[in-house]
């Protein structure tokens, strides 16, 4: 390899570390956003002969992250759809604290560009008294003063690209993220042409909003540790069609699998006698297995505004939001979660099954 040559790749490489991986023959869109929650490896296209999928890394090459692939299809559909008709109210923080945030980030970094300006002053008039030290020993002491102030310039050139990122996250504003929904849009339909270079553009305009991709393809791997719960704070209310009442959605920044949890403590309020029944904690370990296998996948999108949205597949029973769309009327998210009755009917179903089985074997 000659030397050019090796210096260009070794700048890619440095450039894409830590980031999602590179793609099969299919040109993933998702390249250096995806990546597996459960071992922080990255996802990698593959074509077995079944379809494309994405596959953690560290999965391919044995190095111990054992969860199943999830579909490609699956995941650029849901993330394209979703991303495309954006709540902007889930993804950008309240005008007010924004405004806050970003002129404090102004006021940082205009100290930080003056600092470097006063620094770059004292370098130029330190290298003209190297040239007119009269001994070794004072050149010696100038350059050593010089090192530190070289030192110091660097380290604020590290502390201004990252107030300059922090700033950007904080500027973006509704307008924006319209204009970059509308773009997403129209690019979404020019995938259908198949130009790789159409492929490539969506990649680089989702990472300007987007941060990281993961996706659970198994659920959670954990339950959520009730002994980290906070205080219960009081839910906002908003009024119905029906004039009535209704707690808003409030989402929950504590992590794990707890959906069984959620509906026991519905089902204490409703009817106790039946939550301490033996069949209703046989339903409650039924779901949580369910929600921790490939029926309880989702996405969670990390936006460079700091906000985090978890989204749900067709067909998947996790917690999150979802596109809806009416038969009337354009599409939106909405918050959505099993339904419970459903479950109940599979899980009975599931039940007589398993004691059919039961008796055949004893029989």
């Amino acid at each position: 390899m000659e030397r050019e040559l090796f210096f260009s790749v070794q700048k890619l490489l440095d450039a894409n570390r830590g980031k999602g991986g590179r793609t099969g023959k299919k040109t993933n869109l998702f390249t250096h956003l995806v990546k597996c929650p459960y071992c922080d490896g990255s996802l990698t296209i593959q074509d077995k002969g079944d379809g494309y999928r994405l596959v953690c890394y560290n999965n391919t090459r044995g190095l111990g992250c054992g969860r199943n692939p999830v579909s490609y299809v699956e995941t650029e559909k849901t993330i394209l759809e979703n991303c495309a008709k954006l709540d902007i109210g889930r993804i950008l923080p309240d005008a007010t604290e924004q405004q806050v945030i970003s002129r404090q980030l102004r006021e940082k970094l205009d100290g930080i560009v003056g600092e470097i300006e006063r620094l770059d002053k004292q370098l130029e008039q330190g290298a003209e008294r190297v040239l007119e030290a009269p001994s070794d020993s004072i050149k010696s002491h100038v350059y050593r003063a010089l090192t530190k102030l070289e030192d110091r310039k660097h380290k604020l050139r590290s502390e201004q690209q990252s107030v300059e990122a922090e700033l950007e996250k904080a500027e973006l504003d509704s307008n924006s993220v319209e204009n970059w929904k509308d773009d997403l849009a129209k690019l979404r339909k020019s995938l259908e042409s198949g130009d790789i270079s159409v492929r490539q553009s969506v990649n680089i305009h989702l990472r300007e909003l987007l941060d990281k991709i993961e996706i659970f393809g198994r659920g959670h791997s954990e339950l959520r540790a009730t002994q980290d719960r906070p205080p219960k704070e009081k839910r906002p209310s908003k009024k119905g069609k029906d004039g009535r009442m209704y707690a808003a959605y409030a989402s929950d920044t504590r992590d794990g699998e707890c959906f069984a949890e959620e509906i026991e403590a519905a089902m204490e309020q409703a009817d106790p006698k039946f939550a301490r029944s033996r069949q209703f904690r046989e339903f409650l370990v039924w779901v949580t297995r369910k929600r921790m296998s490939k029926a309880g996948r989702f996405i969670r999108l990390h936006f460079k505004t700091g906000a985090k949205v978890d989204i749900v597949p067709d067909g998947s029973i996790a917690s999150g939001v979802a596109l809806v769309r009416p038969t009337k009327g354009k599409n939106k998210w909405r918050f959505v979660s099993p339904e419970l009755d459903r479950e109940w009917r599979h899980f009975a179903s599931d039940h007589r099954k398993c004691r059919s089985r039961a008796k055949l074997a004893t029989t």
